[in-house]
């Protein structure tokens, strides 16, 4: 859910135009995370907007212990194992985190073990983001543009906030556009038989181009009540298009083409985001504390797609058209209530809720496209309607005790309900009914002597719950070269939920206001891992997902922030930022080796340098490093995807007290990808192998503070 809570802790003022406000705001989010119970990391909006970047998964791929390969991951699992909220909610049907402006954002907050507030679906952790609210009067525009082999694509950010004794508000409206052309990828599919000689030969060239254009605006208003009530209104409106086409052209040295080895498509996408919610909290006697909160959530997506194939035989041409819509409509509730009972406690109970409509249908009409004018018909045209009620319900409890003054302890337990009913005119009517207890304990030990060591210990029940799509058999199908690298793709409606325990532990040391050296480890024992079953139906090759069999996932991570100027005397202002995370899973229903969860990512590395060269100039850059590896997905498919390099840098050049330029390049090393893709039994192989190029480019952003 896209809702905004009204207990969100207020940010630091730091006053424009002073250089080292990083620095300072820094060590203020360093002895948050000292203080604080629960293990939890925290990014400030200065390091967030640092790098000039548009989307927030830009942002993210240079935290600790995150990476982006398609999707965001914490301790290099995606796929549902990492929980994104915002605000402390899950993420609202149809809403990406590509689509979220760095702007909105005020922290990310990265919590490696769950708690029972934020909620237990996060097996690898939690990634929180938090937006930004009015803390003092600010007036600031800021006007950028990209350049990359695509072109040039503008954008504009305008953001307003003040605060009175009775009325704060904030406003930011966002303005982007986004242009990606070029080659795409180059496929090679080679094919063999039982005896392993060759048979197929197929090599694929890719060419595409997209334009995105998004509007957003965020407006935030807050009242304070004459007896100290409060009640916040967020709102959230975003409007995207898209254009898309590209063209594929096959040449087949040994054996028979695809059906279509020459085809092409054109898509237009249109999404629109409109969200709401209003909190109320009251603060009563003896540190009694209510925070209630209603939100409407609603999202519409309507694609229109026409892919058109030529044939090696001109009766083998086809159109095919294809309109769709999906829309989800959710009405959410949480709140909480904190109480204190004894000394030395801090006890909350609260419930979070949600009931989503949604309702999504598929128009296709295959034609002739020979070309020939006739346009006729072939086979039936398809029309399919799902509709779908998702209804979620979780109670909690927590209690955050002072066991003596070094020593804190976390205890909590949340019971979780979701019940999915779904409706179409093509399946069957599918039910799902899944209940969770997540019982979770943290404790942080400063150790005796000592105020800047420290240990952690954690112990948690997670989950990660089917996906309505998950559930629902829709079939999603491959338009050209279906085959076992390349299966159509379908729901399971008897999906359950994956559960896991965890262990965390880590050791951490403060030293100056910013500085600080952490070490960590991890582990998890998950039942009811989902995987992906590959079967033939009437010739053609599936993928659904089934539960299977358990895994074990553990870890280590170290991090460090280290400013030269608290570790040698007279050095320059010069900040050091490194994390790197070593990861480990093995899934026992897939023969190894190399048998790693969901294609956990082994090993991701990151080191950043900030350097203040005067009052008015600042640069730095980030070096990130991400491993992958062979995998291996069932007895007959296995996966290899090549290592990931990317370099970053930026400048920041304060024009005069109010205006500021800032300028960054991004991927400079400009690494393709590399993936291959291998399914063997005892009747032959086939391998796909794809080449994908990547892209660098500059930004530059003119900031102006009224």
């Amino acid at each position: 859910m896209f809702a905004f809570a009204a207990s969100a802790q207020e940010v630091i003022s730091i006053p424009a135009g002073v250089p080292v406000q990083a620095v300072q705001i820094t060590g203020a989010a360093d002895k948050q995370r000292q203080g604080d119970t629960t293990a939890k990391v925290v990014i400030t909006h200065a390091d967030i907007v640092r790098f000039g970047d548009t989307s927030a998964a830009d942002v993210l791929k240079r935290l600790p212990g995150v990476t982006v390969a398609g999707e965001v991951r914490m301790r290099g699992l995606g796929n549902g194992y990492t929980q994104i909220l915002v605000n402390g909610d899950p993420l609202a049907p149809g809403f990406s985190i590509d689509s979220l402006s760095p702007d909105l954002i005020e922290r990310v907050e990265l919590m490696r073990a769950a708690t029972v507030e934020y909620g237990t679906q996060a097996i690898a952790g939690t990634i929180n983001i938090v937006l930004r609210k009015a803390t003092t009067r600010r007036r600031e525009a800021k006007l950028g543009v990209v350049s990359d082999s695509a072109g040039v694509s503008p954008n504009l950010s305008l953001q307003m906030a003040d605060r009175g004794d009775v009325l704060s508000y904030s406003v930011t409206g966002v303005a982007r556009q986004e242009k990606v052309s070029g080659p795409g990828e180059r496929e090679q599919l080679t094919g063999a038989g039982a005896d392993g000689s060759v048979n197929l030969r197929r090599e694929t060239l890719y060419r595409y181009s997209i334009v995105n254009r998004s509007l957003s605006l965020a407006p935030r208003l807050q009242w304070t009540l004459p007896a100290g009530d409060s009640v916040t209104s967020q709102s959230f409106v975003e409007v995207t298009t898209s254009a898309r086409h590209g063209n594929t052209a096959e040449t087949t040295s040994l054996g028979a083409p695809s059906d279509y080895p020459l085809n092409g498509f054109v898509a237009d996408n249109r999404v629109e985001i409109a969200r709401s919610d209003v909190a109320w909290t009251r603060s009563g006697e003896g540190g009694r504390r209510l925070d209630a909160k209603v939100g409407v959530n609603h999202s519409k997506r309507k694609i229109h797609y026409v892919f058109t194939g030529d044939g090696p035989y001109a009766d083998r041409s086809l159109e095919r058209t294809v309109d769709s819509e999906a829309r989800d409509d959710q009405l959410t509730s949480t709140g909480k209530y904190a109480m204190p009972v004894l000394a030395g406690h801090s006890l909350v109970a609260g419930w979070d809720g949600a009931v989503t409509e949604r309702s999504e249908y598929r128009l296709q009409h295959d034609r002739d496209g020979d070309g020939d004018g006739d346009g006729a018909p072939r086979g039936a045209a398809l029309d399919e309607n799902y509709d779908a009620r998702v209804r979620r319900l979780a109670f909690f409890m927590q209690d955050e005790w002072d066991v003596t003054p070094r020593w804190q302890m976390y205890l909590g337990l949340r019971w979780e309900g979701l019940y999915t009913d779904s409706l179409s005119n093509v399946v069957s009517p599918v039910h799902n009914r899944s209940g969770v207890w997540s019982p979770v304990m943290q404790t942080l030990w400063k150790l005796p002597g000592s105020e800047k060591d420290q240990v952690r210990l954690g112990v948690t029940r997670t989950y990660k719950a089917p996906t309505t799509p998950s559930l629902i058999p829709r079939r999603y199908t491959a338009n050209n070269d279906n085959g076992p690298t390349n299966p159509d793709r379908q729901g399971n409606p008897q999906l359950r939920p994956e559960l896991a325990w965890g262990l965390d532990a880590a050791y951490e040391h403060y030293f100056s206001k910013a500085g600080m050296v952490s070490a960590s480890a991890y582990a998890r024992r998950v039942t009811d891992v989902t995987i992906d079953r590959l079967y033939v139906e009437n010739g053609v090759w599936i993928a659904s997902p089934v539960n299977d069999g358990k895994a074990t996932v553990r870890g280590i991570e170290l991090e460090a922030t280290l400013p030269l100027a608290a570790l040698i005397a007279n050095a320059p202002a010069l900040d050091v930022k490194f994390n790197l995370v070593r990861n480990w899973s093995t899934l026992d229903a897939v023969p190894g080796p190399h048998n790693r969860l969901a294609a956990q990512t082994p090993f991701s590395a990151n080191i950043g340098v900030d350097y203040r060269a005067s009052e008015r100039l600042t640069a730095g850059g980030n070096y990130g490093f991400r491993s992958a590896g062979p995998v291996t997905l069932s007895a007959y498919l296995s996966n290899y995807s090549s290592p990931t390099r990317t370099l970053d840098i930026y400048t920041a050049f304060k024009l005069s007290p109010s205006t500021q330029l800032r300028a960054s390049a991004f991927n400079l090393l400009r690494q393709d990808g590399y993936s291959v893709t291998l399914f063997s039994n005892p009747e032959g192989s086939t391998m796909r192998s794809s080449f994908a190029p990547t892209n660098r480019g500059i930004r530059l952003t003119l900031e102006h503070k009224i």
